[in-house]
């Protein structure tokens, strides 16, 4: 397999999002999550896929949304294969003032930016540590380091999802330099 190569598509105030130019990898997030530590402003970085999942129905017309890889060789039956979150997805919606509907809508959809939107939801009511075991402990310059290196997105690029949960004003995409800045509340 080739090696990826990741190109900006937008940024917001705390998080950006990936996507491979080679087409072999899903699309990923990369959310910045700041704390104070000995006087030293940090932040955790969690990142995370964001594959695209669809709905198949069984042979008794049972839905169930998984892997967009699911075929019906697989060696089990269709309801063998839930997502692990799927089972709290209308909480997941109800917390941010979604519906399971618009949740499934937005983890179905080939639009990144609304996956995108939706994983989000998922990790901030599941704990971030459930889409990233691994998370990063950078000080805000590696932050900056970090995504200053990014490749730069084409300026005509798609602005973040604006789901009828997010509707608050959203500055569109940012440089990292500027986006570390904001991270400072």
């Amino acid at each position: 397999m080739s090696q990826p190569k990741w190109k900006l598509l937008w940024a917001t105030d705390y998080n950006l999002v990936l996507e491979d130019t080679t087409g072999v990898y899903a699309p990923e997030m990369e959310l910045a999550q700041e704390y104070e530590r000995d006087d030293e402003t940090r932040f955790v970085v969690y990142r995370f896929d964001l594959p695209r999942l669809k709905r198949e129905k069984d042979d008794e017309g049972n839905e169930y949304i998984v892997s967009e890889k699911w075929d019906e060789n697989w060696p089990h039956a269709l309801s063998q294969y839930p997502e692990w979150f799927m089972e709290n997805l209308s909480s997941v919606a109800d917390s941010i003032g979604s519906t399971r509907g618009e949740m499934i809508d937005g983890l179905t959809s080939a639009d990144v930016n609304d996956r995108a939107w939706a994983y989000e939801a998922i990790g901030g009511y599941h704990g971030y540590m459930n889409l990233d075991g691994y998370p990063l402990d950078l000080s805000e310059a590696e932050l900056e380091e970090r995504w200053d290196n990014l490749p730069k997105p084409n300026p005509a690029s798609r602005r973040p999802p604006m789901s009828a949960t997010s509707r608050k004003s959203n500055p569109g995409p940012l440089s990292a330099t500027d986006l570390v800045r904001k991270l400072k509340f």
